[in-house]
């Protein structure tokens, strides 16, 4: 992925510019405001270094989808049970932190906790370890260890398709078949470079000048032509729809979809979040129901919905919209779900969708262009 001579104009509604979680990313010369300054981030993430998922299994320094050292660092006993993604061990005088970035292995199930038996270490004492959580995923709980579990440190060199990591044999069947001599894939670092303050932010896993450098320029790269010379001669293209599917969480981790309206002219479009449609797509954990505002430019609510069938009159909604969203084609197929059709002059938006009563689950947020 290139992402390159873009403006951002962000409403300081959070730091994050963009994202990945698997592949090489390339971003650059791209100009960058309202993130919350030097805190501005592009986040490089790979999930199953602190989640377990199938068919691939979590990233525990064991799963042979993975690149791992071969042997434990150290075996230990848990000296009491865990609190807030921390443990002590019996017996042990490190020096501190000499374990972040390795993984916290439990190999016992003392209190049969029905928890995730991994984490990522983040850091240690002489004698405790804090380890990573699930990410705010409902199934499993965080790694819980009662006294008297054992547990090895083991270290994952390179997660199967995490950032910074691409190429390898092709993998088929349905569970799939690791192919002979995995795991073959090749390290093709993720490069950042004259993107002001905005820089890449590694998660668990994800390691600096290994899977990523900031403020270098990619060895050897050379720009794309741009207009393509086959492409001069159409018609420009126009986008008729953003979509971005994500798990929505409370507090500042709810979702977050930016767009922006380009031209001279006001454009009309609906805005919609949806989640107990997606179970029949064969997404889990839904969000069963979901709200949704609309944000100007300066972080103004202009706009908010909960059930599209029933009109939340403020703001630049001033008349019923349900006939106009059932006549726009992308009425919503739940009740539950919600949507606003507005007409909006040229700017920057932010829709955000969050959950009823605080609930939690995955969600869809888009954006279609009604002219």
């Amino acid at each position: 992925m290139e992402v390159y001579n873009n403006t951002y104009t962000g409403t300081n509604l959070n730091r994050f510019v963009g994202g990945s979680r698997s592949g090489g990313v390339l971003f650059h010369d791209n100009i960058v405001s309202g993130y919350w300054g030097i805190n501005a981030t592009f986040t490089l993430i790979n999930v199953r270094n602190y989640m377990s998922f199938a068919p691939w299994g979590g990233a525990d320094g064991t799963n042979a989808w993975d690149v791992n050292e071969p042997n434990a660092f150290f075996t230990g006993t848990a000296a009491s049970n865990s609190s807030n993604l921390n443990v002590a061990v019996s017996g042990a005088n490190w020096a501190s932190n000499q374990w972040v970035g390795y993984v916290l292995r439990r190999t016992s199930n003392v209190c049969n906790s029905g928890s995730l038996n991994y984490g990522e270490i983040q850091s240690n004492t002489s004698n405790t370890i804090t380890y990573t959580g699930n990410g705010g995923y409902p199934n499993p709980p965080d790694m819980s260890i009662c006294a008297g579990d054992t547990f090895e440190i083991r270290k994952v060199d390179h997660a199967l398709d995490q950032c910074g990591r691409a190429g390898g044999s092709l993998i088929t069947g349905d569970p799939p078949v690791r192919p002979a001599g995995w795991n073959d894939q090749v390290t093709e670092p993720c490069y950042a470079w004259n993107n002001g303050q905005v820089h890449f932010e590694g998660g668990p896993g994800v390691r600096a000048n290994v899977h990523y450098f900031n403020n270098t320029r990619m060895p050897g790269y050379t720009p794309y032509v741009y207009p393509h010379p086959l492409t001069t001669s159409l018609n420009p293209a126009t986008l008729g729809n953003i979509s971005t599917r994500g798990f929505v969480q409370t507090g500042d981790n709810v979702m977050v979809g930016g767009f922006i309206i380009q031209g001279t002219e006001p454009k009309r479009v609906i805005i919609r979040a949806i989640g107990p449609e997606l179970t029949q797509h064969g997404v889990p954990n839904a969000l069963v129901d979901p709200t949704l505002e609309l944000h100007d430019g300066t972080g103004a609510l202009i706009a908010s919905n909960y059930n599209w069938q029933t009109t939340h009159l403020g703001g630049i909604i001033t008349a019923n919209q349900v006939s106009a969203i059932r006549n726009s084609g992308y009425a919503p197929s739940q009740a539950s779900e919600s949507a606003i059709i507005a007409t909006l002059p040229p700017g920057n938006y932010t829709a955000i969708v969050s959950g009823v009563n605080n609930t939690t689950g995955v969600a869809l947020v888009d954006v279609y262009d009604l002219q």
